[in-house]
Formats: structure tokens, C-alpha cells, sequence
């Protein structure tokens, strides 16, 4: 399958930026291989720059160390998910250390999305969400809190287990990973936009993150915000 993608990163108000952001490809034999995150590092924690990169660039790395050779080797939804939740536990486990060395509690969301070939995975803990848009839009994830509180996370508190989903990808779908900072300004037809599933043209796909992130900032941004869009084609 064919894709278009493009992201959004606004630090906003803000003195940091807390988000980071995953979007990697791959092509194979078989097609094409994506994967896409948005980590929001946990306000009111500290280092939550510290916490969401680190979460991004454990993804990365198992991006090309694990996921791309389970495909070549054909393994199923069970071992994708064992594979993703182990890289979610073991930066659980490694965050918690550094915390505890430093003496602080430092904490980050993670929704993370990949396709292969014509099927999504979802992996997700804490309140970034993932849009799928077709003729109409629906929420795949689960926010895990009420409000602005938190009840799972990365690195901080009780490991729970993530939310999982998976399913078959029809042509002219989009998908949309923001963050709570994103999500919370906009409305749901100005979300719908920016994931467009007849948006082929990755130049109009970043004018229209592009333009979100201005209307965000015009109803006066005080979080961060973050967006990857992923148009299948």
C-alpha cells in the first residue's frame, strides 16, 4: 500500500517541548512497513523531554532491530504484541532507574501505530489518540485518565498493561496519532481534516497540520502539540 504522510511539532507557550515523535518507513518484499508515535512527556513529573525522547528513540530502535525482521519472517498479531508490550516494559523498567538514580519521577505517554503491508497495529498507555478517518472519523485508543489525570503511563506509577488493537486497512483511510495538547483545541471536523483520506499530496497534508497548530494557537496554546498524519492510499 501507498502512503502519505506528514507530522506536526509545536512547542506553543510552552518553555519545552515535552512530545516527541516517531515516523519511520520501510519498503520490503512484501510492501511497505510504517511506524508512527507520539509520546507526551508527563507534566508536573520532571524531565518530561527527558522521558518522551527516550520513549521515541527506544521505538525507533525496535523498529529496525524487531519489527522489520519479524515481518520477513511472517509473524503473527501474538508476537507482535508480545514484541511491542516488551518495549513498553522494559522503558517502563528503564526509566524508573534512571529516576531513581537521579531521585526524581519522571513519566511519558505512547501511542504508537504500524502497518504492515494491509493490516494496523496499536499499541497505547496514557491520553494521546489515534483517529482513524473514513467516511467518518472514530477514536481507535482508549485515553487512560479523567480529565487531565493520568491513571497509566511509562516510567511512572504501577505497570499496567497497554491498550492493543489490530485490524485490516481499507484503501482511503486515514490515521491521525496527537497528542492531548492537539486533540483538546480542535474540533472533530477540524480534527477529521487534517487525516483527509482523499489528501494524497503530502504538501497539502502538512499545510493542513500546519493550519490546525495556527487555530490551536489563536485559542491560546499552553500545552504542547503534536500530530503525524498517515493517508493510505
Amino acid at each position: 500500500m501507498e502512503m502519505t504522510t506528514a507530522y506536526l511539532w509545536e512547542r506553543g507557550e510552552c518553555k519545552n517541548n515535552e512530545d516527541s515523535l516517531v515516523l519511520l518507513q520501510a519498503q520490503t518484499r512484501k510492501g511497505t512497513v510504517l511506524a508512527a508515535a507520539v509520546c507526551d512527556g508527563i507534566g508536573g513529573l520532571s524531565e518530561g523531554e527527558t522521558a518522551s525522547g527516550y520513549m521515541a528513540e527506544m521505538t525507533a530502535v525496535w523498529f529496525h532491530k524487531e519489527l522489520l525482521p519479524m515481518t520477513k519472517r511472517r509473524k503473527g498479531s501474538k508476537f507482535l504484541y508480545r514484541s511491542a508490550v516488551k518495549l513498553l516494559y522494559e522503558t517502563d523498567e528503564k526509566l524508573k532507574e534512571y529516576g531513581r538514580k537521579k531521585k526524581i519521577r519522571l513519566g511519558t505517554t505512547i501511542t504508537l501505530l504500524f502497518i504492515i503491508h494491509n493490516r494496523f497495529y496499536m499499541i497505547h498507555t496514557g491520553d494521546c489518540r489515534i483517529y482513524q478517518v473514513r467516511k467518518k472519523i472514530t477514536v481507535l485508543s482508549k485515553d487512560d485518565g479523567e480529565g487531565r489525570f493520568l491513571q497509566k503511563c511509562i516510567g511512572a506509577g504501577k505497570w499496567e498493561k497497554p491498550q492493543w488493537k489490530c485490524g485490516k486497512i481499507r484503501k482511503r483511510t486515514g490515521f491521525l496519532l496527537c497528542s492531548d495538547g492537539f486533540y483538546r483545541k480542535l474540533c472533530e471536523k477540524e480534527i477529521a481534516v487534517c487525516a483527509a483520506p482523499f489528501c494524497e499530496q503530502e504538501i497539502i497534508l502538512f499545510k493542513r497540520l500546519e493550519a490546525a497548530g495556527e487555530q490551536i494557537k489563536k485559542r491560546r496554546m499552553e500545552d504542547n502539540a503534536s500530530a503525524v498524519s498517515i493517508i493510505v492510499k
